[in-house]
C-alpha cells in the first residue's frame, strides 16, 4: 500500500486521524494571494487534500495538484493544529502579483505533533531583548521562525546562542492568544543587556502551556489571519 493510499484511509468522514498522515503546513501567507483570500493561516493550518485528492510529498505533490487546477475553484481540506479541527475552504489557485499559484510558503510535515515544541512567554524583564521586541507575557507564544517550526525543546536555545555569538538579530514567529494572529518579530539575543538570559524572558512549555483553542473555532482562523 502506497503513502497516498494510507493517507486516503486516514482521511474519512469521521475526521482526520492526525497520527497517521502528514500535510503541507502553511509557513507564510502573502497578502493578496489565493491563500490569503481563502483565510489560510501560517503555522496552524495544514493543507491535506484538494477536491478530495490527498496530497503528499512523493506521488502527489501539492504543486502538481495546484497546476492541474489552475484558475479553477477547488475545495481544500485543511486541518488546524490549534483548534484541532478540520474544515473545508474554497480557493482558486492562479497566477497573481506574488509567488506561486497558492501565494503561500508551505512545508510537508507531520500533523502530530504539530504544536508541541513551542514556548509560552510567562514573564519578561523590562528593557530586555524580549521586552524591546514587544513580547507580551501570558498572551504570546514563540512557535518558530519564518522558515521552520521547533522540532525539539533545544531549538530556540540553540538559535538564540548562535544569534548572540554572531551579534545578529533573530526573527521569530509569535502567536498571540489574544488576537489569534501570528506576527514576526526581530530581537537581538545578548548576554550583555544587563539581566539574566539571552532573551530576558521566562518561558514554559508542555501540556499546561499549549495555545488555547479559540472560543469559536467552528469557522477556523478566518480570512483576516496571516502574518502581520
Amino acid at each position: 500500500m502506497g503513502a497516498a493510499e494510507s493517507a486516503e484511509e486516514a482521511v474519512d468522514q469521521q475526521g482526520i486521524d492526525i497520527s497517521e498522515i502528514s500535510g503541507y503546513r502553511v509557513m507564510r501567507v502573502f497578502q493578496g494571494g489565493p491563500a490569503w483570500r481563502s483565510g489560510l493561516a501560517p503555522f496552524e493550518d495544514f493543507i491535506i487534500a484538494v477536491n478530495g485528492e490527498v496530497c503528499d510529498d512523493h506521488s502527489n505533490p501539492l504543486g502538481n495538484v495546484l497546476k492541474g487546477h489552475e484558475s479553477l475553484e477547488v475545495d481544500v481540506l485543511v486541518w488546524n493544529c490549534i483548534d484541532e479541527q478540520d474544515r473545508h475552504i474554497k480557493m482558486t489557485p492562479s497566477k497573481w502579483s506574488g509567488p506561486g499559484l497558492l501565494g503561500a510558503a508551505v512545508k510537508y510535515d507531520k500533523l502530530d505533533p504539530a504544536s508541541t515544541y513551542l514556548w509560552h512567554v510567562v514573564d519578561l524583564t523590562p528593557r530586555s531583548p524580549a521586552d524591546d521586541a514587544g513580547l507580551t507575557p501570558d498572551i504570546d507564544y514563540i512557535v518558530g521562525t519564518p522558515a521552520n517550526v521547533f522540532k525539539k525543546e533545544a531549538d530556540l536555545n540553540n538559535l538564540a546562542k548562535e544569534a548572540a555569538r554572531k551579534q545578529e538579530y533573530l526573527t521569530l514567529c509569535i502567536y498571540s492568544s489574544a488576537t489569534g494572529r501570528l506576527r514576526e518579530v526581530e530581537l537581538k539575543p545578548s548576554d550583555s543587556w544587563g539581566g539574566k538570559g539571552l532573551l530576558g524572558c521566562e518561558l514554559a512549555t508542555g501540556l499546561l502551556h499549549k495555545i488555547p483553542p479559540r472560543a469559536d473555532s467552528t469557522q477556523g482562523p478566518g480570512a483576516a489571519s496571516g502574518v502581520s
